[in-house]
């Protein structure tokens, strides 16, 4: 499979428009995750490619329309299919290969420094996805096609995940959608490609989620964005 280097984006303001060249990673690689803040966007981890995997967190200015990323820290070590969630303060990472259940944590409003032990998930992981708001990050679904869905608290304090409930249907390669109140997770994989929908509520701290409906194709290792 060959990875690609390229960061674009999107104008949220706009209803209609392509995709607009931002610039460069700072090297090219796949199965990578997300976050950021007001200032500042940052990637981490990823597939390079030929059995290399990546432990580092870049980043790019959230302000500007143009720029290649820029050498952030590392994580714990290198790994791929990780997912990440944002709070107000700090960004997390969760999960990733061989099956890890750490989350660590960056403060993104710093450009420098390795990411920080935040806990660990209720049980270790690749290929999940999150959703979330200012106080928890949910980590739903991976693996071997998981139901598992846990969260952790938005804050540096180090805690592990609880266990919050189940997905309707276990399944891996799913993405993650934060809304105000609810967090969605769509598509993935079980013994086929899924077009299920269903949804979680943030207020409270157990409960499994419920089926929203179907997407209009199935579909899989896809990404989801959050109601700003």
């Amino acid at each position: 499979m060959a990875f690609s280097n390229v960061i674009d984006y999107l104008t949220l303001t706009n209803n209609t428009g392509n995709a607009a060249d931002k610039g460069d990673l700072t090297a090219a690689r796949g199965y990578l995750a997300g976050c950021g803040g007001s200032d500042y966007t940052f990637f981490a981890g990823g597939d390079e490619g030929g059995g290399t995997h990546s432990n580092t967190i870049e980043y790019i200015s959230s302000s500007t329309s143009s720029g290649n990323s820029t050498d952030r820290g590392d994580l714990d070590v290198a790994k791929y299919q990780l997912a990440a969630g944002t709070g107000t303060t700090y960004g997390f990472f969760a999960g990733g290969t061989s099956n890890s259940d750490v989350i660590q944590y960056i403060t993104m409003s710093s450009t420098s420094g390795n990411a920080s032990d935040k806990g660990d998930l209720t049980t270790g992981r690749n290929n999940l996805n999150s959703a979330g708001n200012d106080d928890r990050i949910f980590w739903a679904g991976g693996s071997s096609t998981l139901n598992v869905i846990d969260y952790s608290t938005t804050t540096s304090s180090t805690s592990n995940a609880v266990d919050k409930g189940d997905l309707t249907v276990g399944r891996r390669g799913l993405a993650g959608a934060s809304g105000d109140t609810n967090g969605f997770y769509t598509g993935g994989y079980v013994s086929s490609i899924q077009n299920v929908i269903d949804y979680t509520n943030y207020t409270t701290s157990t409960g499994n989620a419920t089926d929203k409906g179907d997407l209009a194709m199935t579909t899989v290792d896809h990404g989801g964005s959050p109601n700003n």
